[in-house]
């Protein structure tokens, strides 16, 4: 409970908040809630991170972990393959309509580490998508919002890749 209890007060936990936050909250207290103090330490940093996201920031982050293709690579984490989204697509997902707003929400999420760090994006531009790749702390914490306790693997059902081997015998 110590690892949520500094968050108790947030404005994130009132009545007030979308129920995608509010559902957001209560599955991260739920995946809390055990005696294994590794397991705890290992998710001290995810209350902070869910206590940050606005509810379009929490939009674009749902997005991406849900429709990004999974994978574990060789050191046994899961990732995400790389996802872009067009400035129509973060339109329709974020229900904004302010580019520039998106933008930001955007550059926000990769400075917390939730989305892969890409280069400056401008809505502007000729080239109008985004990257919006999740990270493997991002792919954690969404599982762990959706009261996931254990591997995150299990959650994406993603299983590790099988490499055959031929040989010459």
């Amino acid at each position: 409970m110590n690892i949520v209890a500094p968050y108790v007060d947030h404005p994130n936990w009132q009545a007030c908040q979308p129920i995608r936050i509010q559902h957001y909250w209560s599955g991260l207290l739920a995946s809390c809630c055990t005696t294994d103090q590794n397991a705890i330490a290992a998710d001290l940093e995810l209350p902070d991170l869910l206590s940050q996201l606005t509810t379009i920031q929490a939009r674009i982050f749902a997005a991406a972990c849900d429709s990004a293709i999974k994978h574990i690579d060789s050191c046994g984490t899961v990732r995400a393959n790389s996802l872009s989204r067009s400035a129509d697509e973060l339109t329709r997902i974020s229900g904004v309509h302010d580019r520039a707003h998106i933008e930001r929400d955007i550059q926000h999420l990769s400075w917390l580490g939730i989305l892969e760090q890409t280069v400056k994006w401008k809505f502007f531009s000729l080239i109008e998508e985004a990257n919006i790749t999740p990270t493997p702390l991002a792919l954690k914490l969404y599982a762990r919002c959706h009261a996931h306790r254990g591997d995150p693997a299990t959650f994406y059902d993603v299983e590790p890749r099988v490499s055959v081997a031929f040989s010459a015998d």
